[in-house]
């Protein structure tokens, strides 16, 4: 049991015998972890990615639900490994991982990168969403968005570049 001040005195934390409570004026700031353990820390995750077990950084980042975390433990994994890490993952950190892909998805020039774990998620994870569709709603919603979102702005970059070749094309002859 005790209690901890943050150093610009905005957020105070207190153990109790029923966890872990964080109060905070920063609106900004949330803790909200997930099934955390106490050997899950930042470092170890970091560990875990440096010495090539994505997997275990994956859930380790899930469980701390730390976004540049996630993103970093992510943007690590080769891409030759993607598949293998969302066919063995298990189904419960799919509704954390949804809305995280999402956004990282509408932010990045990644966008093959992030696709394959979109892929790769639809396919081994396709029926357990289905079933689970009513909770993962929000989640599929902003997924759907962002790839919307990316095929816009691919289809105009193409349409520019295939009007561009035709002129070219026009031009020459």
């Amino acid at each position: 049991r005790g209690v901890e001040f943050s150093p610009t005195g905005m957020s105070w934390a207190g153990v109790t015998t029923d966890g872990l409570v964080v109060y905070s004026l920063d609106q900004g700031l949330t803790f909200d972890p997930f099934e955390l353990g106490a050997d899950i820390t930042p470092g170890a995750v970091v560990q875990a990615m440096t010495s090539e077990h994505y997997m275990e950084a994956l859930v380790g980042s899930i469980h701390l639900n730390e976004q540049s975390l996630l993103q970093r433990i992510i943007e690590s994994v080769p891409t030759g490994q993607i598949k293998l890490i969302m066919s063995t993952i298990p189904f419960r950190y799919i509704p954390k991982l949804i809305p995280y892909l999402a956004q990282f998805l509408s932010s990045t020039i990644h966008l093959q990168f992030y696709m394959q774990w979109v892929h790769s998620l639809l396919l081994y994870h396709g029926r357990s969403i289905q079933a689970e569709i009513v909770t993962l709603a929000p989640g599929l919603t902003a997924l759907h968005y962002a790839i919307h979102e990316k095929m816009g702005d691919l289809s105009s970059l193409t349409d520019s570049n295939k009007f561009k070749l035709h002129y070219f094309v026009m031009v020459q002859q």
